[in-house]
């Protein structure tokens, strides 16, 4: 891994996230979306060791932890030059599911979707030497990354 790289990507996400500058309001709306995410994927355990293992501590605040088996109808899509890419499916039975929060008067507010919730992720292995794009993804309104997992073959 190039280390030097790591470390401009890791300034760069910081910066983003000391930035007052044109993307006030994303930065809300990411910090929000992260934290229904970590309702929905309470797994807080397992996530500090898998970024420790790709050097990437700093994106605890932002991502979760995704257990493989919470996944479904797993299968690949494709695959590059860098990664395999896999499409999964997740689901949640009737009001269990924590959805998009609503800023009101300061406050962030999470709600349950009376409904049962299915959502489809592509699954991206991501290895240490790819941890400078991970850290320099974050935040970006294009890049909604949900969180980190671990295959059985990984």
């Amino acid at each position: 891994m190039d280390a030097q790289r790591l470390r401009a990507a890791k300034d760069l996400f910081a910066a983003r996230n000391r930035s007052k500058e044109g993307n006030d309001v994303l930065l809300k709306l990411w910090a929000f979306t992260a934290g229904a995410n970590k309702m929905n994927f309470p797994y807080y355990d397992e996530l500090p060791r898998h970024l420790e293992y790709l050097n990437l501590q700093e994106l605890s605040r932002c991502m979760t932890w995704i257990p493989f088996e919470r996944f479904t109808n797993v299968r690949r899509l494709g695959r590059g030059g860098f990664a395999t890419v896999h499409r999964g499916t997740i689901k949640w039975k009737r009001g269990q599911y924590t959805d998009h929060v609503v800023y009101s008067g300061g406050k962030i507010l999470y709600h349950k979707i009376d409904l049962p919730i299915t959502k489809y992720f592509a699954l991206k292995e991501i290895t240490p030497d790819m941890a400078p794009e991970r850290a320099h993804s974050l935040p970006h309104p294009l890049l909604d990354s949900r969180g980190i997992l671990q295959t059985t073959s990984t």
